[in-house]
Formats: C-alpha cells, sequence, structure tokens
C-alpha cells in the first residue's frame, strides 16, 4: 500500500515535525495499558490499529530505514540490526562506521529530504540508541547525539552495549567523526548502574539501559535540543519497550512501566510544545519499527544439517545468521543447491518456510527483502519458534521478533496536530492469535511503514498557500 494515507487536513502546513520512533511496541500495548498522554494525541489526529511493517526480517535497523526513507529493504539495503554478511570481502558489515562516519545507507531519509527541499531547515536526531538516531536523521542532519550500539542476544559474549558514550559507569552522548555535540550535550552524564522499582518489581543496581528510565534520559535532553536549536525537524528514539518485553515478557510489570514511561515523555513533549508556542503548528508522527512475540521453542538448523548427513550444505554455508527469522549466505546458489537446501529446511521440526530471496514466486516479504546484502536463503521458523546459533538448546531471549506473523508486524503508527484529519482510532483490529504469516491480499490493504515517508511529505506541502 505504498502511498499517502488519507489523513490530510489541507487547509494547514505544520511549521515543525516532531518524529518520535518507538522500539519494539506492538499495537495492543495501547489498548492493554493506559496512555493518556498517547492517547490525546490520537483524539487530535489518527492511529491506525492495523498498521504493519512491511519486511521479513522486523528488525529495529530495517523498521527505522523503512520509516525514514519510506522503503523497504530491497531498496534501503539495511537488512539487519547486526552485521550483515559482504560475499565479496567475507567481512561483516555493520550499518554505521563510525570511525569513518559511513551510513550504508543509499537512499535519502526524510531529513536529507527537508534539507533539500530547504537547506536552511534544521535537523536534529536523539537516541540512546545508535540506530534510531543515526538511520532516522540520516547524512545531512545537523545534530545527531546517541550513545550505544545494542546487541541483546549476543551480550553473553562481548556485553550488550558498546560505543564511545558507554563507560563503566555512566552514560554519555557522543556525534558523527568530525562532528561535534552542542554544549548543553557535552558534558551531559547518565548513571549506568540504578536502581529500577515498578508497581511489581524491584531491580536494584541494573544497567539503566536495561530500564524504562533510560528513556527519561533521552526525552531530558530532546527537549534540550528542542528549546536550544528549534529544529524545522526532530527525530527521537524511545527505546525500553523493546528491552523490556525481551527480558521480562510482553505481559511484565517491567514492559507495562516502560510503556507507561514513554506516555509520560511523550506528554512532557507535548507540554514543551504547548509552552513553546509550537503545538498547534507542530505536526506529530509516532511510530514503531516492529512488534514482538513469545519465541519459546528454539531451532539448532546447523547443527540438524550436521546430524541429518547433510554435510554438503553445512560447507555451503558461507554465514549463518540467527534470529526470530534466520538466513544463510551460501557459496553454491546453483539452483540445484537452493533447491536442496531449502528442501531439507522445509522438512525439520519448526520450520515454516525457507525461501531463496529471488524466487520469484516468494511472497511479499521475501521479494522487498531481496537485496544484494540480504541473505539468499531466508528461514522462518513456526510461530513460537526462533532460529537459534549453533550448539546453542534454548533461545537467549523467550521474546523475540522477526517474521511477518502479526505479533511481530503490528505496529504504533499514529500522526497527529497540524495537517492531520481528527479521526482518531481506525482500522481493524489483529488477531495476535493466529499463527499464519500475512498473505499478499492482506498486505494489499493494510498501512505500512512504506506510507509514512510520502504522508509527511504531503502533508508538508498540503497548504493551499
Amino acid at each position: 500500500m505504498l502511498g499517502v494515507l488519507p489523513i490530510i487536513e489541507s487547509k494547514k502546513t505544520p511549521k515543525h515535525t516532531i518524529f518520535i520512533t518507538v522500539d519494539g511496541a506492538r499495537y495492543e500495548y495501547l489498548k492493554r495499558i493506559p496512555t493518556p498522554n498517547i492517547h490525546f494525541l490520537i483524539d487530535n489526529g489518527v492511529s491506525y490499529q492495523d498498521a504493519v511493517s512491511g519486511s521479513c526480517i522486523n528488525g529495529t535497523s530495517q523498521g527505522i530505514a523503512t520509516l525514514s526513507t519510506g522503503l523497504p529493504v530491497k531498496d534501503h539495503g539495511i537488512c539487519s540490526s547486526y552485521e550483515w554478511y559482504d560475499k565479496k570481502t567475507g567481512m561483516l558489515i555493520y550499518f554505521y562506521d563510525s570511525e569513518k562516519d559511513i551510513l550504508h545507507l543509499g537512499p535519502p531519509t526524510i531529513g536529507d529530504f527537508l534539507k533539500r527541499k530547504n537547506p536552511a531547515a534544521k535537523v536534529a536526531s536523539i537516541s540512546s540508541k545508535d540506530r534510531h538516531a543515526l538511520l532516522m536523521a540520516g547524512k545531512q542532519a545537523d545534530i545527531i547525539a546517541y550513545s550505544y550500539r545494542e546487541v541483546v542476544s549476543k551480550r553473553h559474549f562481548f556485553g550488550a552495549f558498546s560505543g564511545a558514550g558507554v563507560s563503566d559507569d555512566h552514560y554519555s552522548w557522543q556525534e558523527r567523526a568530525n562532528h561535534s555535540l552542542p554544549a548543553y550535550l557535552e558534558h551531559t552524564k547518565q548513571k549506568r548502574y540504578v536502581d529500577w522499582k515498578g508497581k511489581t518489581f524491584v531491580h536494584p543496581a541494573i544497567d539503566v539501559a536495561d530500564t524504562a528510565l533510560i528513556d527519561i534520559f533521552i526525552m531530558d535532553n530532546a527537549l534540550k535540543i528542542l528549546e536550544n536549536e528549534k529544529p524545522d525537524l526532530l527525530c527521537i528514539g524511545l527505546v525500553s519497550t523493546n528491552i523490556t518485553a525481551h527480558f521480562y515478557g510482553i505481559y511484565s510489570g517491567e514492559l507495562e512501566d516502560a510503556v507507561t514511561v514513554i506516555d509520560t515523555q511523550i506528554g512532557r513533549l507535548t507540554k514543551k510544545l504547548k509552552d513553546m508556542g509550537w503545538y498547534e503548528d507542530s505536526l506529530i508522527v509516532i511510530a514503531s519499527d516492529h512488534g514482538m512475540n513469545e519465541r519459546p521453542i528454539g531451532v539448532d538448523v546447523m547443527t540438524l544439517f550436521k546430524k541429518e548427513g547433510h554435510s554438503d550444505i553445512y560447507d555451503n554455508i558461507s554465514y549463518f545468521s540467527s534470529g526470530a527469522t534466520g538466513g544463510l549466505y551460501l557459496h553454491d546458489t546453483s539452483t540445484e543447491v537452493i533447491e536442496k537446501t531449502t528442501g531439507v529446511l522445509k522438512q525439520m521440526d519448526h520450520i515454516k518456510e525457507a525461501w531463496y530471496k529471488n524466487d520469484p514466486a516468494a511472497p511479499w516479504y521475501v521479494r522487498r527483502f531481496a537485496h544484494d546484502r540480504s541473505p539468499d536463503i531466508l528461514i522462518i521458523p513456526e510461530f513460537d519458534g526462533i532460529i537459534i546459533e549453533e550448539g546453542f538448546t534454548e533461545p537467549k531471549v523467550a521474546v523475540n521478533h522477526g517474521p511477518p506473523y502479526r505479533p511481530d508486524a503490528n505496529i504504533w503508527l499514529i500522526f497527529s496536530g497540524a495537517g492531520v484529519k481528527k479521526l482518531g482510532t481506525v482500522g481493524e483490529k489483529f488477531d495476535y492469535d493466529c499463527t499464519e504469516l500475512i498473505t499478499d491480499k492482506e498486505i494489499e490493504t493494510l498501512p505500512e511503514q512504506l506510507d509514512v515517508v510520502p504522508t509527511i511529505r504531503a502533508i508538508w506541502g498540503s497548504a493551499s498557500n
């Protein structure tokens, strides 16, 4: 459904845009957990409860790149939240090279578009998580403040958080190479280990990046940017819904606290816009990168290849990626080899589908993912499963996200304020118990992340004057 959503109020063009991304926020949180500040914005705009992310591997980097460019993975090329394997060099590539300041994102973001339209426009982006801040901002932003790279599933090997903004006792902000932070952010620090208390839990001396408190730190400094820079476009990445769901579950007190804290931070932002006299002239967009689902069943396909006598398939794999959707990069991609590999995978327990990325008969989610950087074969486990790393017997976290099942794909998608009709909550509620993948026919009718950039651009140009 790539195009402009039917929400534009053509009488007013916003003077300012605030784009909030919320990591791993599946839509039903807004139904189950009180969120008065977000619902205030919904009442003054529109929220699509049947909105979806549109990728075969619904992850943070993929989703944020789609939200910022309005393009699927096959066009923007950000195919993994970790590294992808470069078959030409045999190297692993992360989406951002912090030493050389290279963002491996080809197409322009919404911030780049605004800069092209008006070179004097000011674009700023902030999130503790590098993926939100850098991929939303693009290459021409005036300010990008971020702190760390997060690797949830591999924390047992080398820790969960790394980067120049990470120290043993605190987090701080960093900027791109050859860029300087404004003075009011340069020396700001967040204590790393805190006591996190909620209605049903107490976690003493826990890493703040694993808690809802990290979003307070993000919003504290986002409001500083808003006040000091008065940007035309401000991107804010809030992150705690993802990490708390991974570790504690989608029905946990910790996840509820994260949603509540995020709602409070969005309320602070709305109040700040009103205090500045900006609220009536501002477009506010809230969107999430992916949903979340419980996945207690682990499938070690690499070990199964060897145990079941398929050493030829095992030896042909140049790189294997685990996750709620797995991937194989192959040395030999001849038709015979592809057919044998996918055939063996489909016979394994708890495997739903296996597709060659360039198969013309593949469903929409594979076709949209088929970039040169993507794995040659995509492995989709059953609803409750996850592809685990070789030698492991169970998932490192029991809640994850990835394939286009409804809980993985259903996202927050909210437009509010200047240039937006007041439609409230629209769309049909998803059946989260449905264990079937979203079909080609269904995707044609659903609002998507792909629609966000065209819609924002249309709103920016909507006024008759």
